[in-house]
């Protein structure tokens, strides 16, 4: 979808389909291998897989943040 039908980028098969539910609407988001990674990979390098990523939207995980002083 980012990149739409007629871009080559937009015609890559979906390698991941994540389903979210947002204001009580269902919406499908397909991933290609290429986008996966970019989603799953963080600006500093961290990779946050996307079972990782629903593990703490379900509450299935914590993250381990440390919070310097403000």
């Amino acid at each position: 979808m980012r990149w739409g039908v007629t871009h080559v980028r937009g015609q890559a098969q979906a390698a991941w389909t994540i389903t979210s539910f947002v204001r009580g609407k269902v919406i499908d988001r397909h991933y290609c291998f290429t986008c996966a990674k970019e989603a799953q990979t963080w600006h500093d390098g961290t990779i946050w897989s996307f079972k990782e990523q629903i593990d703490y939207k379900e509450g299935k995980q914590e993250l381990d943040v440390q919070l310097g002083e403000l």
